[in-house]
């Protein structure tokens, strides 16, 4: 690792330090049930919901979706992505 690297991370740990960690047991009960809400109003307020961050919200289907994300990957030059072990192949 390099002495920059070392001193960025060392910066971040020590920032860190006793920061209250959040877990799913944090969050109220009510926060973790079905909102009961329709699944496109669901969509359009995570949509609202990522515009706020000036998100690039693409809807595509679930079966275009890995080529919806590999011709945006292509169009920023991003050659590496990380992604969830448990990510589903498809």
């Amino acid at each position: 690792m390099t002495d920059h690297k070392a001193a960025v991370l060392g910066r971040v740990r020590a920032a860190l330090r006793g920061a209250h960690r959040h877990s799913e047991a944090d969050a109220p009960a009510e926060f973790l049930r079905d909102s009961g809400a329709a699944h496109e109003d669901l969509v359009a307020l995570f949509i609202e919901h990522a515009a706020d961050y000036r998100a690039d919200v693409r809807r595509v289907e679930a079966d275009s979706a890995a080529l919806a994300i590999t011709a945006r990957l292509r169009e920023r030059g991003i050659r590496r992505l990380a992604v969830p072990v448990d990510l589903p192949p498809e």
